[in-house]
């Protein structure tokens, strides 16, 4: 046996080790922890001491790291080459009944074009799904623009889908919010949708600066009515809402988080991050507008510590899985047809893998490769031997691509790393 090298040991009061593939967090006192330094350098110790269950239980001593490293290898690419699972992001259209002060799309040739999924594409993306034989599962994601502009599209879709396939559809709805009528409202359980994810920005002030409709009118209260609209009515349904943060507005995630805290429903609120996945700009200033990973940092610690959010989140889980656009059976599909990996590039032809009007669908077979293989941290030995990896996904496939995997222009590296320390002590005191 010998020393994990994925442990992190923090000194307070007494010692704690973390472990970046169990998760646990075991605490010594100074005699204690003098003991297991011992046995770091003489493992032989091991044997003799009383905690050797749970110091191997939570694998602060292993065998070898390379099954750890060698069984996420195995496992993340299994979940890529899954076998059951159709990952959709679905565009209806690009229309949009708002004029959000950051959004992307007004800066897009492609937007200002937009129109409604045809009938000729609605059959094409059926047929592109049957291609997929042996699926057991769909998952769909309607996003925009404003799907809810194009709703008739997303029951001619769902409703054909069941009738047409025998597999399991399940599916999430990204809105606004503020054109949910009542009929829309009725309809959510009969196509399948079981999340919605809304976006409130702040206090209802904030908020209407931020987005707004057509004519500057503001936004909040009337998405807020549907939100309890659809909790009224389908209270297992779940709703994400997001507050979309920059550093303009990052005061005002509570408020937000305040208005549902005492919901009893399935109501759960998030920081959405702003970030510069194009080559355009926000419409506001880009130094407002952007935030990095360290501004994500700061963040998420200052309202821990102000108002004790997210403090089961504080530490860093294991995971295997992988970015949709890493996967073999996930796709963004606009309105036109036109296929991506990642919804980021939607609208932005350059990064268009393909169309399902054309045949043969797939154009771009080098970019595809590119997204399902390049820059993959799985074959870096520098990514595979970091006290992270076992919490890592990887970072953004686009954005390793955009940047040609430049650490300067891009830093793929989890949230985390580099702060452990204060991450452990924060966790500790707040139980």
């Amino acid at each position: 046996m010998k020393w994990s090298r994925y442990n992190i040991v923090v000194k307070k009061r007494d010692f704690l080790i973390f472990n970046t593939v169990t998760g646990g967090l075991l605490e010594f006192d100074k005699t204690e922890f003098y003991e297991i330094l011992k046995i770091r350098k003489n493992p032989n110790l091991l044997n003799n001491c009383k905690y050797k269950d749970e110091l191997i239980e939570n694998n602060v001593f292993v065998k070898n790291d390379e099954y750890i490293i060698n069984k996420k290898v195995f496992s993340t690419f299994k979940d890529r080459l899954n076998s059951e699972t159709l990952s959709l992001t679905i565009v209806p259209t690009m229309q949009c009944n708002l004029a959000c002060s950051y959004c992307f799309q007004d800066e897009n040739t492609h937007f200002k074009k937009t129109r409604v999924m045809s009938n000729v594409t609605v059959n094409n993306l059926l047929n592109f799904i049957k291609s997929y034989e042996g699926i057991k599962y769909i998952y769909i994601i309607w996003f925009g623009g404003e799907p809810t502009l194009a709703f008739n599209v997303i029951e001619t879709i769902t409703k054909r889908i069941l009738k047409e396939t025998k597999v399991y559809l399940f599916s999430e709805l990204i809105t606004n919010g503020y054109s949910l009528s009542k009929k829309m409202i009725d309809l959510l359980p009969q196509l399948n949708i079981i999340k919605l994810q809304i976006t409130l920005d702040g206090s209802k002030d904030t908020h209407n600066r931020r987005r707004y409709d057509k004519n500057k009118k503001g936004t909040f209260s009337k998405i807020l009515q549907n939100i309890n609209k659809v909790v009224k009515c389908h209270p297992k349904i779940l709703i994400a809402v997001r507050v979309n943060i920059d550093k303009t507005n990052q005061n005002e995630y509570i408020h937000v988080y305040n208005l549902f805290k005492n919901q009893k429903s399935n109501i759960v609120v998030y920081p959405g991050f702003i970030e510069d996945y194009s080559s355009t700009t926000c419409n506001s200033v880009i130094d407002d507008c952007i935030i990095n990973k360290e501004n994500r940092y700061s963040f998420l610690i200052e309202q821990n510590k102000k108002y004790g959010l997210f403090k089961d989140n504080l530490l860093p889980e294991y995971t295997e899985q992988s970015c949709i656009a890493r996967t073999n059976k996930g796709w963004a599909i606009d309105e036109k047809g036109n296929l991506y990996k990642c919804l980021a590039n939607i609208g932005d032809l350059a990064y268009s893998i393909g169309n399902i009007n054309d045949v043969p669908i797939i154009k771009n077979e080098d970019l595809l490769s590119e997204f399902l293989t390049g820059y993959d941290y799985l074959r870096n030995q520098e990514c595979l031997t970091c006290e992270s990896f076992p919490i890592c996904d990887g970072g953004c496939p686009f954005l390793l691509i955009k940047s040609k995997g430049n650490k300067k222009l891009y830093n793929r590296c989890h949230i985390s790393k580099g702060h452990y320390k204060e991450l452990i002590s924060i966790f500790t005191e707040n139980y």
